[in-house]
Order: C-alpha cells, then sequence, then structure tokens
C-alpha cells in the first residue's frame, strides 16, 4: 500500500512537471504551490471563470480592472511570489515621482483614466477644485507645456481663461479693459461659465438700471464708474428746458426729483425744503411760486407770494390797516378765506360775548393795531348812557371789571349783598326799583338812606328804641344795628 502511495505521488508529480513544463502561460514549476489551487477537475486550462485561486487571501485583493488581468502581467515568470506589491512595479511613473509612488491617491483600480481620489485631495491644495473644475480633465490645466506637467500652477484665473477673455462677443472684454479677475462676475462654484452675475452692491441698480447693456455707463472700460447720476445724465441735465435746469441752477443731485424706475414724471420732495407744501399749496404749479425758472433762493414768507392779495384786499383793508404781514395769522394753507385770527394769542383774549362780536366793533374805521386793552375804551358810550345807577354821574370807577364780566352786561356782578347790605336777598329783595330810592346822592355812592324808603316816622322809632343805648334816628344808625336788614 505505501509503496502504491509513493508510485502515485511521484507519478502525480511527474504529471505536474509535464504540465508546468508544458504551459504556454505563467512558468508554473516556480510557483510551488498545489494544482487545485488554481486548476479544477472540470478543465485544466487556465480560463478565468474556472480558477479558484483566492487572491484575496493574498496582501493584494484584485478589484476593479485587476480581475481582468493575466496573472504573468503582474508575475513576471519570476515565480507566483516574485512580484512588486507597489503600483509603479506594474505600472510606468509617468509623473516623474513629483506625486510621490502612491498611484492610489489619485487612480483607481476601476479605470487607470478614471477620476480617483485627487479630486477630495485636490482640497488641500491652495486650489479647491469647485463648480466646473470638478469634471474637467487634469490635463486641461496641467498642459504638458509645462517642465513638468503636474507642477503648481498659477491660481489666476485668466491664466487658463485668457483665451475665452479675448473672444468674449456680448461683452467685449478686451475693448472695455475689464479686469482679470474673473471671479468678479463668474463664480466658480457654478458648473458653466455663464451666466456672469457681477456685485453691483457699490452702486445697487434699480428700476431702469436693471435693464440697461453694461456699456450704457461702463462707456471707457469697466473701472469703477461715478456713482453720481450727473455722471451719466449730464445730458439729461443740460438739456431740460421744462424747467431748465442749467438756468435754474438746478442741483445736480438728480435722485431729490427723479427716481431710478423712470426719469418722468419729477416728483420733488418739497417737504424736505424749508417750506413744505400744505393745503392749497400742494395743487399749485412750481412756476407760480418759481418764476422765471428761479428754483433757488425763493423766499418762503406769504408775503412775498401774496403781496398783491394784501394790497387789494377791502375787507378789511388790510394796507390801510396796517395790518401785518405774516399772512398765516390770519389765513391758512387750507383756503385764503375765510380768515381765522387767533385772538387768544394776542395781548386781549377774547371771552364771553366777545367771542361773537364782529371784528369792526372794535376795531372801528379799520384800525387793526394799537388799540388799548382798558374796557371802557370800547364800553364808553354805555358807561354814560347808563341810569340805574347813572355811572357818570356818580362817578363810578372806569374799570368795568369790578362790576360787569364779558358773559354779559347786566346784571352786573357788584357784590352788593356779600360787600356791603342785602338788597337783593333777604326782606328787601324786590322791594326796591332803582338804586336811587336808597342811594339818593347821585353823585355820591356812598351815601344811603334808610329812614325815607320805610314807612317810620321818628315818633313812633323812638317809642319803639327807647332805652336802646347809642339810639338815633339817622340811617347809619340803623345799618349798625341791622347790617343785614332785621
Amino acid at each position: 500500500m505505501k509503496k502504491f502511495l509513493v508510485v502515485s505521488l511521484m507519478c502525480l508529480l511527474g504529471l505536474y512537471r509535464s504540465h508546468a513544463q508544458q504551459t504556454n502561460g505563467a512558468p508554473h514549476n516556480t510557483y510551488g504551490i498545489a494544482c487545485e489551487q488554481c486548476h479544477t477537475t472540470r478543465a485544466w486550462k487556465t480560463v478565468k471563470k474556472n480558477v479558484s485561486f483566492d487572491h484575496s487571501l493574498t496582501k493584494f485583493a484584485l478589484d476593479g480592472e485587476h480581475q481582468n488581468v493575466q496573472c504573468n502581467t503582474c508575475h513576471h515568470g519570476q515565480g507566483i511570489n516574485t512580484f512588486s506589491d507597489g503600483c509603479v512595479g506594474c505600472h510606468e511613473d509617468k509623473h516623474r515621482t513629483e506625486f510621490g509612488l502612491a498611484c492610489e491617491n489619485c487612480h483607481s483600480p476601476q479605470g487607470w483614466r478614471t477620476p480617483g481620489k485627487f479630486i477630495v485631495l485636490h482640497e488641500a491644495t491652495r486650489f479647491p477644485l469647485l463648480g466646473a473644475h470638478r469634471m474637467i480633465d487634469c490635463r486641461n490645466c496641467h498642459t504638458n507645456q509645462q517642465k513638468s506637467e503636474f507642477a503648481p500652477l498659477p491660481f489666476e484665473c485668466a491664466a487658463c481663461h485668457r483665451k475665452e477673455y479675448e473672444l468674449a462677443q456680448s461683452i467685449d472684454h478686451l475693448a472695455l479693459q475689464l479686469p482679470l479677475q474673473c471671479e468678479q462676475c463668474h463664480a466658480v462654484e457654478q458648473p458653466s461659465w455663464k451666466p456672469a452675475s457681477y456685485d453691483h452692491s457699490k452702486f445697487p441698480l434699480t428700476g431702469a438700471h436693471t435693464a440697461l447693456p453694461c456699456q450704457s455707463c461702463h462707456t471707457s472700460g469697466f473701472d469703477p464708474a461715478g456713482v453720481n447720476c450727473i455722471d451719466c445724465h449730464r445730458a439729461d441735465y443740460n438739456d431740460a428746458v421744462n424747467p431748465n435746469h442749467v438756468a435754474s441752477n438746478f442741483p445736480l443731485n438728480c435722485s431729490a426729483c427723479h427716481s431710478s424706475d423712470s426719469w418722468k414724471p419729477a416728483q420733488f420732495n418739497h417737504d424736505a425744503t424749508r417750506f413744505p407744501l400744505r393745503g392749497k399749496h400742494v395743487g399749485v404749479l412750481c412756476e407760480k411760486c418759481h418764476p422765471n425758472n428761479v428754483y433757488t433762493g425763493t423766499p418762503t414768507d406769504c408775503y412775498a407770494c401774496h403781496q398783491t392779495e394784501y394790497t387789494f384786499t377791502t375787507k378789511p383793508n388790510h394796507q390801510q390797516s396796517n395790518f401785518p404781514t405774516d399772512c398765516k395769522q390770519c389765513h391758512s394753507a387750507n383756503g385764503w378765506s375765510p380768515a381765522t385770527f387767533d385772538h387768544n394769542a394776542s395781548h386781549f383774549p377774547l371771552t364771553g360775548a366777545h367771542t361773537s362780536v364782529a371784528c369792526t366793533k372794535c376795531h372801528v374805521n379799520n384800525q387793526w393795531s394799537g388799540l388799548s386793552f382798558a374796557c371802557i375804551d370800547c364800553h364808553r358810550d354805555d358807561f354814560n348812557t347808563v341810569n340805574n345807577p347813572n355811572h357818570r354821574t356818580a362817578n363810578f370807577p372806569e374799570d368795568c371789571t369790578v362790576c360787569h364780566s364779558t358773559s354779559k352786561w347786566t346784571p352786573s356782578t357788584f357784590d352788593h349783598d356779600g360787600k356791603y347790605f342785602p338788597v337783593y336777598s333777604g326782606e328787601h329783595r324786590g322791594k326796591w326799583n332803582q338804586c336811587v330810592e336808597c342811594h339818593t346822592n347821585v353823585s355820591n355812592y356812598k351815601l344811603y338812606s334808610c329812614i325815607d324808603c320805610h314807612e317810620h316816622n321818628k315818633t313812633d322809632m323812638d317809642k319803639k328804641h327807647r332805652g336802646e343805648s347809642g339810639y338815633a334816628y339817622v340811617s347809619a344808625e340803623c345799618f349798625r344795628c341791622h347790617p343785614k336788614g332785621k
């Protein structure tokens, strides 16, 4: 039995050597491995689908395109255990070792030309790949014209895109001397060179400006243009005739009247001036106040525009009455008439019945200034003609406010009952008609008589007051004992 086994093994070994020596592929006799690791009893020939060698058990698992490569492509006839485990052992280093020998940093087993990890690794450089840059072949930028094709390149866009700059048609970059900093208009994050979008925040584009071609303002290049309206609209300013801006010396700040939405109509903000428009002034044509296209130095006082109305008005005659020329004391911007003079702001506030009196009642002969504030100056006739009591003959004081109020002339407010003697109340109420019934001397109201009114006779009064100390049949004694009329 042992002899049989030995003979069998020798036969197999001979068969192996015979097959190994006869193979057209790799030199099997140098592999030193068992046949069954690669061959099966189904077919001896080394066909991929029949190879059963598990390469994943080695240090180099087959992945991607490596699965389709013949064994002797990597195992160069020196035996199955003799090969380089580095990429450069099989793949020629065309980069002159400038990237090192770790090919897997850029290449993938799925394909030598298939973009690999370097898209990610490129982020660690000073030029991260963004947008369309991620989709292009490395040699589009790293051309063979370089001494070393993958040597560091300049970072400026124009280094690669000079041709696009020079051939641009929609905006002639070269003729307009646009800056070479492409990123000012083109975004590297976008997947396309177009559309361009310049950040115009230093001069925000609004209204009609948004639809203008760039060359409309940037006529001689794209160096920063002026940010003042007049820099572009000088011709509009000079040619304007309604009104004539130049003759009127209009300010050069066009935005004071015009908007970017439309050059016309203009809308000047008069409220921002020293003369805000109110009431009727809102609807007045500009040239009504600004004649002859003079828009600067216009006076702001009413009289400057309304001198004609002041001069020719007759009801009342302002000029003859020497009215103040400050029209707003009586008139408002809502309407020239009726006038509403605020008398309460004067030295003589109107109260009581004065509020309903016609102006000419006090301001006679159109005299509107220099009037006296004393009541007697308006009420002299009342003072002289009154009979009950007769103020003039009684030599009453001319300060009417002592007895009268502005609410009503009669009855007077003289406090006869509280200060002197109750004639409006008590037993004397309704017992008299005329002041002279007690004040018998009309020239002196300090004198009065009690015994002339009452039906008292001296005989009866003497008898009735017999024994009263200090009694005398005179009015003063009556008041002394009967101060309240009782």
